[in-house]
């Protein structure tokens, strides 16, 4: 049987002359002589977002079947069955085998694997009912080595599927020659010869803004932070986000009884129905009946209201996950009751990382940075799931039965709810147009963070595309030094001119800057600006050119880098940038750097985060170095005009 750890490495199969006889495990579950493949594993996090059917292939589907005389094959012949089952064998189990590439999902093989076969189905079809109309012969196929690239071309032309990408990888990896060697000969097409071939792909649509608009994001993100505020606060429960945000009203809210009352209440209904059906086998709420009267009597609402509340403020969390952890649908998934954490000082949500990763990866210790709106829809979501008995926080509102296996909503279920959800809460109608999509977060989340001045680093980290560099945070580095996050995911939904602002508090002579660099690039500004006046340019009309300019500067989120290295000095000698990465970049000194008005929030967050630091006895080993850099945070806020009090 496979072995979770184990991988059958290339050279070990060359060497060892290895073979897949009938007896050999391709999966957990199935023989290599089976007609039916299953690679599901329900112990895997990775595999709950994806459909069952992309993890099994059923051979009998394929095999060949000659309906008496109606010259019409309606599948393939057992010989390119075994040979597609040899491809998918090692195209999944043998380490490295197709152009350099190692362990690969079992569903991206099931499904090359299933559009090759349907295409062959075609091809064999089509090569059977030419050679009987010219000569009355069978087909010249038997094995995929007998397919000839003119026979594939011909198919082309009629084959009505646009699934070209997966079908031309399928055709190229059966020109490898370790998949040769078990095929007995090559197959009669090289690489070359299937890119000139012209196969049919899905049509990109032209109609798709892969970003929100900033109005429809900030109206989404409020409007489902005042949801889950308000729910919190119906429970008692205190937010970790002190934003202002404006509670929707619901006639739950309305109730006279308490939240933490009525929710326990319905939670304990929902949990005597679960164990009625359980007992029956079925689904009834007849033993409740009594205590759903009292409950209207209790509170004066029904248990039908509360549902429709809770599928609310569901939604309304789904959104703001959705919108500000960067993470795609099949990570989204991977979130369960308790993956709140702290890690060096900072909230964290833990999850499991699946695209790009082995099936057979460690799982639920991959970190997304967590701002206190998220942790608090997080926190919505692990009380909704004492109600539905499911530990998925991306998950139907419906009670998961005893017995049953809890899963996660689909990506279907998951986009509809925000979809809903936005159709809900859009009285004015004037996104009705608008749909939302799962990649359309994360592109519209990027864009957010580039307009709150984020840094790169950041965004790539919160992304997942710098996630073998960041995998694990130095306990010295709080994530771009002083968790900015927060603090600046609030200003992206507050600041109606982002590139205005900016321009502004670099460029304005009369705006104060701070850094190392900041009083020779004080100079330089104030001579700039007396020479544009000496044209005839007002400041007014100034500010307006350069902010279309952008910022020629790198962001690393406490400040603006110059981006020199090191600096040629009038001695001869030179002065090295004290830059350690921009994840430890420190503004303050560095001599390259300008910090400005709108760099405000972080250097207060920076100051109260060492602060607390400096006083919590977990880090008295780091006192000091906590205390120098909250005086340096004092400096800098000081220096921009900004008063600082004593802690």
């Amino acid at each position: 049987m496979i072995d979770k750890a184990k991988k059958i490495d290339i050279k070990s199969v060359i060497e060892n002359d290895f073979n897949f006889d009938e007896e050999f495990y391709v999966s957990k579950k199935s023989k290599f002589q089976d007609d039916f493949w299953d690679f599901f594993d329900e112990s895997l996090t990775r595999q709950t977002s994806v459909p069952i059917s992309r993890l099994q292939i059923n051979w009998e589907n394929y095999r060949c079947h000659v309906s008496g005389d109606s010259n019409e094959a309606r599948s393939i012949p057992d010989q390119l069955i075994y040979e597609l089952k040899i491809l998918t064998a090692i195209s999944y189990l043998v380490d490295s085998s197709l152009k350099g590439k190692g362990w690969v999902k079992p569903q991206t093989v099931i499904v090359m694997v299933k559009i090759l076969a349907r295409f062959f189905s075609a091809v064999y079809k089509e090569s059977l009912i030419s050679l009987r109309s010219q000569s009355g012969s069978l087909s010249h196929i038997s094995s995929i080595t007998d397919i000839r690239l003119h026979d594939i071309a011909e198919t082309l032309k009629s084959y009505s599927f646009k699934d070209g990408k997966a079908l031309k990888k399928g055709l190229k990896d059966l020109t490898s020659p370790i998949v040769t060697r078990y095929l007995g000969k090559g197959v009669l097409w090289t690489n070359t010869d299937i890119e000139a071939l012209a196969f049919k792909y899905e049509t990109q649509r032209t109609d798709y803004n892969p970003v929100m608009p900033n109005d429809l994001f900030k109206f989404l993100s409020n409007r489902a932070c005042g949801e889950v505020k308000g729910f919190l606060n119906w429970l008692n429960i205190e937010a970790a986000d002190n934003g202002h945000a404006e509670i929707p009203k619901h006639k739950v809210l309305e109730c006279s009884s308490g939240g933490n009352l009525v929710f326990e209440d319905y939670t304990n209904i929902r949990k005597i129905d679960r164990e009625i059906s359980a007992a029956l086998s079925k689904k009834r709420h007849f033993g409740t009946i009594k205590l759903r009267a009292k409950f209207k009597e209790d509170h004066g609402i029904l248990l039908s209201d509360v549902l429709d509340y809770i599928y609310k403020v569901q939604r309304a969390a789904y959104t703001i996950i959705g919108m500000y952890t960067g993470a795609r649908y099949s990570d989204l998934t991977t979130f369960q009751v308790g993956c709140i954490k702290k890690h060096h000082g900072i909230y964290v949500l833990l999850g499991t990382l699946v695209k790009s990763q082995d099936d057979l990866s460690p799982e639920e210790n991959d970190i997304w940075p967590a701002i206190p709106i998220m942790r608090d829809a997080l926190r919505c979501l692990e009380e909704i799931s004492r109600v539905t008995f499911n530990p998925y926080l991306i998950s139907s509102r419906e009670t998961v039965p005893i017995g049953v296996k809890p899963t996660p909503l689909s990506i279907t279920g998951f986009v509809g709810s925000m979809n809903n959800y936005l159709r809900e809460i859009d009285t004015t109608e004037r996104w009705r147009s608008w749909v939302i999509s799962s990649h359309q977060l994360r592109h519209s989340l990027a864009n957010q963070l580039a307009r709150a001045d984020l840094g790169l680093m950041f965004i790539a980290h919160q992304l997942k595309h710098l996630y073998s560099a960041l995998n694990a945070i130095p306990p010295s580095v709080t994530l771009m030094y002083g968790n900015i996050a927060d603090i600046s995911a609030q200003r992206a939904r507050q600041t109606t001119n982002a590139y205005t602002e900016i321009a502004s508090s670099l460029y304005d002579p009369d705006t104060p800057v701070a850094g190392g660099g900041a009083e020779e690039f004080k100079q330089r500004r104030r001579v700039y600006f007396q020479g544009m006046a000496a044209q005839g340019w007002s400041k007014e009309m100034l500010m307006a050119q350069l902010s279309k300019q952008g910022i020629p500067f790198a962001s690393v989120g406490t400040g603006y880098c110059g981006g020199r290295r090191d600096r040629l000095l009038k001695d001869g000698t030179k002065e090295t940038s004290p830059c350690i990465g921009s994840l430890q970049c420190n503004p303050g000194k560095c001599s390259q750097a300008i910090i400005t008005s709108t760099h405000v929030p972080q250097w207060k967050r920076i100051y109260e985060q060492n602060i607390q630091m400096a006083h919590d006895d977990a880090f008295a080993h780091a006192k000091d170095v906590h205390l120098t850099a909250a005086l340096e945070a004092k400096m800098v806020l000081e220096s921009l005009g900004e008063k600082v009090e004593n802690s």
